[in-house]
């Protein structure tokens, strides 16, 4: 519903399906869904003790980073492809990207593959996903782009300010 919605406040008034939509709908959908398999891995003992079947709990952690490569190659692939390549979209897409690319690496490298080794990741994925949105807002928006920078420095105080450092 993110792409709708944001169809809609940029002056979007026809309220039926538009098919220039769906690849900003598909985008957002491995971006949530990287960040939810990935997200989950913070939690697998306390997943596997309590009977939760999550993804990382029945394949384990390895497979599940695989998983997220093939969600953050198809995020990508389909950002890129529909991106408007100049300006500030760009500046927000390649952060994001380098961001969600490093976030996987640095997943396949974890030493813990428990709640600490799955933190960096973890974050990646949600940075990645807010950079990435930011890029296709500006892209149709350019004039916001001083909101865009004030709302990602906002997000960071708050990640930075949270209760517990193991919590996204």
């Amino acid at each position: 519903m993110l792409p709708v919605i944001g169809y809609l406040v940029c002056g979007g008034s026809d309220t039926r399906f538009n098919i220039l939509i769906l690849p900003y709908s598909i985008l957002t959908f491995f971006a949530y869904t990287n960040f939810v398999i990935i997200g989950y891995l913070k939690d697998i003992e306390a997943d596997r003790i309590t009977g939760y079947k999550t993804f990382p709990v029945i394949f384990g952690w390895d497979r599940t980073i695989w998983a997220g490569d093939i969600f953050a190659t198809i995020l990508l692939v389909i950002f890129w492809l529909k991106l408007d390549l100049k300006g500030l979209p760009v500046l927000f897409g390649i952060a994001g990207s380098i961001v969600i690319i490093s976030g996987q690496y640095l997943a396949h490298k974890a030493k813990e593959k428990d709640e600490k080794g799955a933190i960096i990741p973890i974050l990646s994925t949600v940075r990645g996903f807010i950079l990435l949105h930011l890029a296709i807002i500006l892209q149709f928006q350019p004039t916001w782009w001083m909101y865009t920078l004030i709302f990602y420095a906002l997000f960071e105080f708050t990640l930075y300010k949270r209760s517990s450092r193991y919590q996204v």
